[in-house]
């Protein structure tokens, strides 16, 4: 048998999940140092064939590591609303992403995740920019792995996010 790819090769983020935005990002910079965020706010995702969520984002780097604050919104957003309370303010961790080189290797990682039977969560893509999906290690990690291809203009985008 071959062994699987590893979950954590091209490790590129740690996501949180928020009840408020504009108060994690606060939180973010009194509690943890980090200042300086870029907001998508709000920004519609695909989630699933046909399916999509409204959710707003923050996105900074701390040296090579990418943080993402997503504040759920809206529509087909189950996957980020289900860690959340429901009421009061919350920060919780969510997910970690891995960065895939090549649309190939996309393709690769995705038949690897189907073929051990780990859930994908979520699947969509940024035309012109992105392709991703979330396989669900809640059961083995505690958390959900995004899987990630940056087309050459997606990567260009990121370069501007700010770098704490």
């Amino acid at each position: 048998m071959t062994a699987p790819v590893s979950t954590f090769s091209g490790f590129l983020q740690v996501a949180y999940v928020t009840t408020d935005i504009e108060q994690a990002i606060e939180f973010m910079g009194s509690h943890h140092g980090v200042l300086r965020w870029a907001r998508l706010c709000p920004l519609e995702i695909e989630t699933g064939k046909g399916k999509k969520a409204m959710l707003n984002i923050g996105l900074a780097y701390v040296g090579a590591l990418q943080l993402e604050l997503i504040q759920p919104l809206g529509g087909h957003d189950g996957v980020y609303r289900d860690a959340l309370p429901a009421h009061g303010f919350a920060i919780r961790h969510h997910h970690v992403a891995q960065l895939i080189d090549t649309p190939e290797n996309y393709e690769k990682q995705r038949r690897d995740v189907m073929s051990r039977n780990v859930r994908i969560a979520l699947e969509g893509e940024s035309p012109g920019n992105a392709r991703y999906f979330y396989s669900d290690c809640r059961d083995s990690l505690g958390h959900y792995v995004e899987h990630i291809y940056f087309t050459p203009a997606g990567l260009a985008s990121m370069a501007g996010l700010p770098r704490n």
